[in-house]
């Protein structure tokens, strides 16, 4: 009976579902409370505002879509360059030289619109031929026998009556193959309607000739008119000497061609006279010429004559000429000039082009737009702009872009970079020259405390000191970190952070010792490496113009030559023209 119930085994089952049911129970009171409470996981997965590239897309939308607003209006605005209606007038006028030349005719045109042909003669050795026959036609006298032909301008000369005296008479003696008429005799004699004779072919030379080789009377009434006898004796002097007056007519060409000359040239030398005095005096080139100059040189891709015009005036007249160009030739300025000239040419003069505020949003804009962030031009613009510029750059971005320029920075930042980004952008940083010596030890211990002073770093207690304070109550912290900490604040920041954030607050703490420095040491680097144009011109068109000479004068401390200089070694083509040209000779 034991045998074969096996109660062991029946045991060993009870047990195992004893288990499972014991588990399930604890499984579903676990589910029940999930249920019923949030949890202490926060497992939703909310992604409506955790997009990681929505923004991006975005201002990438609308980077392209001003692309193509912008190629539409030049594709606008530009003229065709071909004639539909010149071509057919070249057309139709190669198919009549063909006609021309060909000897014989062409066949139907298959062309639409065909002109009708036009009659063309032929010539061979100076004698005029007649078309060619068709084959029921007889052929044309050969050309051989053309030319043996006598010429009948030879005959008529031939037959010309001799010169007629005052008198009447021809020849000085009174003998001549023919003789004068009487002028009374023929008044009453009536001529062919309005005093012209039936011409046959071939008598031109003789149509003043009457039957006997004698003038017409007809002409001679029409040139006597009022005047009696004389326009006849003109016209027999005229048939008696023409080679005679021509020469006269030439004589008197030459008189007046000279007596103009000589006109011209006193006009001329009375208009020297008359601007002498003006001369004296610089002449006098406004906007006009300016935007005219600028149409030439971008038309002509061309831009020497561009550069002079904007290295030699300031911001104001520069805006001024931006909106003088568009009034005239209705484009924007800045369009033009990207589409002419290449980069980094083309980006150069745009940033002259633009005001300061716009230049620095133009330059954000292109740090955080696209693949990746360049947060070097962040920390350069921010923090070295003061509270107004930071403002006005703020407004620009708006304007220009429709964005806030806060929510891009963090859109593309993040951590204690991003923070100190956003306290930069507050414009709320000291900026006066008082200095607390109080305040300046007291927050030198606190940098050592939150640095080196302690485990781990505070960058918090960094961030606000020195993104907060002024130049001049910064460099008397940093003097007295010196003496609690033993060593510079440059030191310590390099061993207690990194990354960007480090890159950040160096480039504050070089700010505030030493300006200059910084800048002639970035435009060294520039000059010396390769592809570094746009950060060459960033700090170039960044410095204002009053603080060029202190750039310049550093940079020539440390390096021993002149930025001038180097910039034309380094440097070539039209780009070092105008970076030479801005940083002054």
């Amino acid at each position: 009976m034991h045998v074969q119930m096996k109660l062991k085994k029946q045991q060993l089952e009870e047990e195992r579902l004893a288990v499972i049911e014991r588990d399930n129970r604890m499984l579903l009171e676990k589910m029940s409370h999930i249920m019923r409470s949030r949890g202490r996981v926060d497992d939703r997965n909310v992604y409506e505002h955790k997009s990681l590239n929505k923004e991006k897309r975005e201002r990438e939308l609308l980077r392209v879509a001003e692309e193509n607003k912008g190629i539409l209006r030049r594709l606008q605005a530009v003229k065709p360059l071909y004639n539909k209606h010149e071509w057919e007038n070249d057309f139709h006028e190669h198919e009549a030289y063909l006609e021309s030349v060909s000897m014989y005719p062409l066949g139907p045109s298959t062309w639409p619109d065909k002109k009708p042909k036009r009659k063309h003669t032929r010539s061979e050795g100076g004698v005029t031929l007649p078309p060619l026959p068709s084959k029921k036609e007889q052929p044309v006298t050969k050309v051989s026998d053309i030319k043996d032909e006598p010429d009948r301008n030879d005959q008529k000369q031939d037959e010309k009556p001799a010169p007629i005296d005052d008198q009447g008479k021809s020849g000085k003696g009174g003998a001549g193959p023919t003789e004068q008429p009487d002028v009374d005799k023929d008044d009453n004699k009536p001529s062919s309607d309005d005093g012209k004779t039936n011409e046959q072919p071939g008598d031109r030379d003789t149509q003043n000739v009457g039957d006997k080789g004698e003038p017409s009377t007809d002409q001679q009434n029409d040139q006597m008119g009022a005047e009696g006898k004389e326009p006849l004796i003109q016209d027999n002097k005229q048939d008696d000497e023409p080679h005679d007056q021509t020469v006269d007519k030439q004589d008197d060409q030459q008189d007046d061609k000279q007596g103009d000359h000589q006109d011209d040239k006193q006009g001329d030398q009375s208009g020297d006279k008359q601007e002498e005095p003006a001369n004296d005096t610089p002449q006098k080139t406004g906007i006009d010429m300016d935007v005219e100059v600028t149409h030439r040189s971008v038309e002509g891709k061309e831009a020497g004559p561009l550069i002079e015009i904007l290295v030699q005036h300031d911001h104001a007249y520069r805006q001024h000429l931006k909106e003088k160009y568009r009034e005239e030739y209705g484009q924007y300025l800045l369009e033009e000039i990207q589409s002419a000239f290449t980069n980094p040419l083309g980006n150069a003069l745009c940033a002259v082009l633009r005001t300061p505020s716009e230049f620095d949003a133009w330059c954000l804009r292109e740090a955080v737009s696209g693949l990746g962030t360049v947060e070097r031009v962040l920390i350069d613009v921010l923090a070295s702009r003061s509270n107004e510029n930071i403002k006005a750059v703020r407004v620009a971005y708006k304007t220009m872009y429709n964005k806030e320029l806060e929510e891009d920075v963090q859109c593309d930042t993040s951590g204690d970079f991003e923070k100190l980004l956003v306290d930069l952008l507050k414009g709320d940083r000291a900026e006066n020259d008082n200095v607390d010596q109080e305040m300046a030890e007291t927050e030198a211990k606190e940098l050592y405390e939150a640095s080196e002073g302690s485990f781990g770093t505070d960058e918090n207690a960094l961030i606000r000191m020195l993104a907060n304070r002024s130049k001049h109550q910064l460099v008397a912290t940093f003097q007295e970190y010196e003496k609690v900490a033993g060593c510079t604040i440059m030191n310590s920041l390099q061993s207690e952070t990194s990354g960007d954030l480090l890159q950040g607050l160096k480039t504050l703490v070089l700010l505030a010792l030493d300006e200059w420095k910084l800048w002639a040491d970035r435009m060294q680097e520039c000059l010396e490496g390769s592809g570094r144009e746009a950060e060459l011109t960033r700090i170039v068109v960044g410095t204002p113009s009053n603080d060029v000479p202190s750039l310049k004068e550093r940079y020539l401390e440390i390096y021993n030559q002149s930025l001038v200089d180097a910039s034309n070694e380094k440097l070539s083509g039209d780009y070092a023209k105008l970076i030479v040209g801005l940083l002054g000779k």
